[in-house]
């Protein structure tokens, strides 16, 4: 049985948590109580989260990265870590796998650097590999979020398909962080293809928007600003769906 699963997002950035809004880089807002990356994952882990979605801003943003605190993470919590981030080359993503990460988010890389999907497949199972295609009205966008690739988001889900790589986490980016519900339209569409598994970002700000969601048959998703700002309750949320599956 699939189970409906609910991540709560944690973006690191010169080694805390913040939260930025359609992912431009400089509107980034930390929250009282709520800037240590560690705190905040056994806090999340505490309130029944069925995983973690980690993003290291920074290595996104080619400003260094947040590796030490991530792996500390994965190594104190009981639950899966997914991350993603500037995972640009073969080396980082072994790395974060073997190093406990349970799944990596690949985006710039999976677009732009077909042969890197290729010999991560030869080493490592589908399973273990998440394809991030963050757009902006259908167009998909790399490298932070702030270049457009010229590739459409239809078609790009549909090669990545191909490959067998069903788990597909859709950004809307003009939603990302503005609390103003997520792009259903879109998510509903893309349902339509064959065996894929979509995690749904942006825009998530109430128990309303879970409920439509996990009726829709998205696989998962993404929860962030919503929890920091109190909107959203992650514990009720849980609880709401009423599923624990204990994997990502």
């Amino acid at each position: 049985m699939i189970f409906f699963q609910i991540y709560p997002a944690i973006d690191i950035m010169s080694g805390k948590v913040t939260r930025l809004s359609q992912g431009i880089e400089h509107t980034h807002v930390s929250y009282d109580g709520l800037t240590d990356p560690l705190s905040v994952a056994l806090k999340w882990e505490r309130s029944g989260a069925h995983g973690l979605h980690l993003v290291d801003l920074d290595a996104a943003f080619g400003n260094g990265d947040n590796t030490s605190i991530i792996y500390e993470i994965v190594d104190k919590v009981s639950l899966p870590v997914q991350v993603g981030g500037g995972i640009r080359n073969f080396d980082i993503a072994c790395s974060h796998i073997e190093n406990g990460v349970s799944k990596i988010i690949l985006g710039t890389a999976a677009v732009k650097n077909p042969s890197l999907i290729k010999k991560l497949l030869q080493k490592y199972d589908p399973n273990q590999i998440i394809i991030a295609l963050d757009h902006k009205s259908g167009k998909v966008m790399i490298k932070g979020w702030r270049i457009d690739s010229g590739e459409s988001l239809i078609n790009l889900t549909k090669i990545f398909l191909a490959q067998n790589l069903n788990q597909i986490l859709i950004t809307s980016i003009k939603r990302d962080g503005m609390l103003k519900g997520p792009d259903l339209d879109v998510f509903s569409n893309l349902l339509s293809l064959d065996k894929i598994k979509i995690i749904a970002s942006g825009g998530v700000r109430n128990l309303n928007d879970i409920i439509n969601l996990k009726n829709m048959g998205v696989h998962a998703v993404i929860i962030g600003k919503a929890i920091y700002t109190g909107t959203l309750n992650l514990s009720d949320a849980i609880e709401l769906v009423g599923d624990k599956s204990g994997s990502l």
